[in-house]
């Protein structure tokens, strides 16, 4: 007797999030720490603003590009997980066996009885 098992792939599909405006601001800033150093160690005159913009905006090109095309961080926990949700696994809560609130409803609704069999005349 030969039996065949076949498995199934249950891992979740990861999505990445990119992040372009976090990319552009890192990326002015790379662009003005270049435009510094250029202008620190005269490898672009400190009057010519020309440049020093380029050299900017290179930079913010350069973090918006790195954004969208730099490799995915790999998750840091858990994969979810493909049972039951939560909600459906909780257990429902079950009131107290010495709740004095069930008691006392209990001994009125025994009372509101006794007091109908008493006026009933039949």
């Amino acid at each position: 007797m030969t039996s065949t098992m076949t498995s199934t792939d249950t891992t979740a599909q990861q999505t990445v999030t990119k992040h372009p405006i976090r990319g552009a601001i890192w990326g002015l800033l790379l662009g003005i720490g270049l435009a510094m150093y250029a202008v620190l160690f005269a490898v672009i005159p400190f009057t010519d603003w020309v440049p020093l913009i380029l050299v900017v905006l290179l930079g913010v090109a350069f973090g918006v590009a790195w954004a969208y095309f730099a490799p995915a961080k790999k998750p840091t926990g858990p994969p979810p997980s493909t049972a039951e949700p939560a909600a459906a696994a909780a257990p429902e809560p079950t009131p107290p066996e010495d709740d004095p609130s069930t008691e006392d409803a209990a001994a009125v609704d025994e009372g509101d009885a006794a007091d109908a069999a008493a006026d009933d005349p039949h």
